[in-house]
C-alpha cells in the first residue's frame, strides 16, 4: 500500500506467521522469493 510506494521497509504479517516462526518467508503482499520477476 502507501508505505510500500513510499519505500518504507515495514512488512505486514499474520500473527499466526508470527507465532508459527514463519518469518523467514515472503510477508503479506510480498511476492515468493521463488516466485518468477515480471521481467521474465
Amino acid at each position: 500500500g502507501r508505505l510500500k510506494r513510499s519505500g518504507s521497509p515495514v512488512k505486514a504479517r499474520h500473527i499466526a506467521e508470527v507465532l508459527a516462526g514463519m518469518t523467514d518467508q515472503a510477508a503479506i503482499g510480498e511476492q515468493p522469493s521463488d516466485a518468477p520477476s515480471d521481467g521474465e
